[in-house]
């Protein structure tokens, strides 16, 4: 059996007479039109969606991950032209019908609209106006039918060349003169945020970011506001930039900080991260002002292992990286930061004074 695909209907719902009358034309004329279609779609209103929660957030989602977007924009209603302009800014596939003609804006006057009409004789029509829709889309789903994606590629276009500048001038600034690391110029802490900067990641204060980033899986993970680890997170591409393609978990260890907390913050974090995406990975970067000897680097990994193992969700990836001064200078090397290695630290850690 096919998997059903999914169609959302944006459209005036009322109340009374008024819900009756709308109830009446979703379910006698667009329901029936699209489900015996012979398309696979099931029909779905917001008032059918049914679970506990954020009503809006449930609507933005379905919105967001529907196959197609049907939007009646009969009597102008202001929430249908809402939820309309955030699938014009996120998707294609929506097919826009109303009652007449009166009731298309300026702004959709180039776009294809099925006009119906909502009787008996009026039902024959419009399904065969619906079929030809959804066979439209499904020949050619590359069609652009939004007016925001449109113009889209032309406004990535700038914002790449702006970001692109943006970064230049930021290497150009951190650029290292006569060899000279940039952990020699600036505080540590200063040189860690120019390396995330450079890297993309991008930090995550709100738990409610992280639900949404991944469309409407469940995605929770306990607040770390009093914990030394950060949140932050890399976008799954540069224009869609609230999926998420991995989290990242990063502290910096200084003397203010005892490591062996930092090893019970690593085993809090992963008793409750609850992540059912397997696609996304948990990386826990542990940030050390010093160098750390190799033996050191490869117990932590067997300890981080252990208790992956009996704490870490088996689906889900994690990793544990540590940035010392040695992997620091490497990634700056890399990001075009520095043009050799500079000895800048005498300080080493071991497992006497790093107890993971």
């Amino acid at each position: 059996m096919k998997e059903e695909k999914q169609a959302f209907v944006i459209m005036p719902i009322g109340a009374g007479e008024d819900f009756n009358r709308w109830q009446t034309i979703y379910k006698t004329l667009i329901r029936n039109a699209v489900e015996q279609s012979g398309y696979e779609y099931r029909c779905i209103r917001a008032d059918e969606i049914g679970k506990p929660g954020s009503i809006i957030k449930d609507i933005l989602r379905r919105i967001y991950n529907s196959d197609i977007v049907i939007a009646d924009l009969t009597d102008q209603n202001p929430n249908v032209f809402y939820e309309l302009g955030v699938r014009h800014s996120l998707k294609n596939n929506t097919i826009l019908i109303a009652q007449d003609t009166k009731f298309i804006p300026f702004d959709l006057k180039n776009y294809r609209t099925i006009i119906y009409s909502p009787t008996l004789e009026g039902q024959e029509s419009f399904k065969h106006d619906m079929i030809k829709a959804l066979t439209s889309i499904e020949e050619n789903p590359e069609t652009i039918d939004s007016p925001v994606i449109e113009l889209l590629p032309e406004l990535i276009k700038h914002e790449k060349d702006d970001q692109i500048t943006f970064l230049k001038e930021k290497i150009k600034r951190l650029k290292i003169q006569k060899g000279e690391s940039q952990l020699g110029k600036n505080s540590f802490s200063q040189n860690i945020q120019y390396i995330l900067e450079l890297k993309n990641y991008r930090p995550l204060n709100n738990q409610d970011l992280i639900y949404d980033l991944v469309e409407e899986k469940e995605v929770y993970i306990s607040d770390i506001s009093l914990s030394p680890f950060h949140l932050y997170y890399t976008p799954y591409d540069e224009v869609i930039l609230d999926k998420c393609d991995n989290l990242y978990m990063i502290a910096e260890l200084t003397p203010m900080h005892n490591a062996t907390n930092f090893t019970k913050e690593i085993v809090m974090i992963l008793n409750r991260i609850k992540l059912k995406i397997a696609k996304i990975a948990i990386n826990f970067i542990v940030i050390i002002p010093g160098k750390l000897r190799e033996e050191s680097l490869e117990e932590l990994n067997k300890w981080f292992d252990k208790q992956v193992e009996r704490y870490g969700i088996k689906t889900q990836t994690y990793t544990l990286q540590i940035w010392d001064e040695d992997m620091i200078q490497g990634i700056e090397k890399s990001l075009g930061l520095m043009t050799e290695e500079v000895k800048l630290s005498t300080l080493i850690y071991d497992d006497d004074n790093l107890p993971f």
